[in-house]
């Protein structure tokens, strides 16, 4: 059992280790290139931590403040770095799941409308019908709502 458990939390420290390192990573790119001094003015850090990020050594406090200072692009960079796929390709995979979900539920509609016996195209009201109570013989009552010809 206790192998179970050790297995397990191996397991779970080797998935959190290479998620900070994924992240240290992007920070680290980030940093390559400018003097440590100037890192450091543009993300509100003193010059040894912006060394130690250029080193890919990054805190939890110093992250938010790259972050914040940097933006969006590196949060995209960061996002994209982590899960192996771009904020564009998953929105592009979340819009073909939709279209996919409004596609079984207009089918859905249909084989519903055809179960109950109605024209399986919905009712449009223009101006050769209009939405008024009728009864069974066309003419107007207060039991309901249906479709009437003018």
């Amino acid at each position: 059992m206790s192998s179970i458990m050790e297995q397990t939390m191996d397991d779970f420290l080797g998935r959190k280790s290479q998620f900070l390192g994924g992240i240290a990573e992007v920070v680290q790119g980030w940093a390559r290139g400018a003097p440590a001094k100037v890192t450091a003015r543009r993300w509100g850090v003193d010059p040894k931590t912006a060394e130690n990020v250029s080193q890919g050594v990054v805190s939890s406090r110093t992250l938010e403040k790259v972050v914040a200072a940097e933006g969006w692009p590196l949060v995209l960079a960061l996002g994209e770095s982590l899960t192996g796929q771009s904020y564009e390709e998953w929105l592009e995979h979340e819009l073909q799941k939709a279209r996919a979900g409004t596609a079984r539920l207009e089918a859905l509609a249909e084989r519903s409308r055809v179960a109950r016996g109605q024209d399986p195209r919905p009712p449009v009201a223009g101006p050769h019908r209009s939405f008024l109570p009728v009864d069974r013989r066309g003419g107007e009552s207060d039991r309901g709502v249906g479709l009437r010809d003018p």
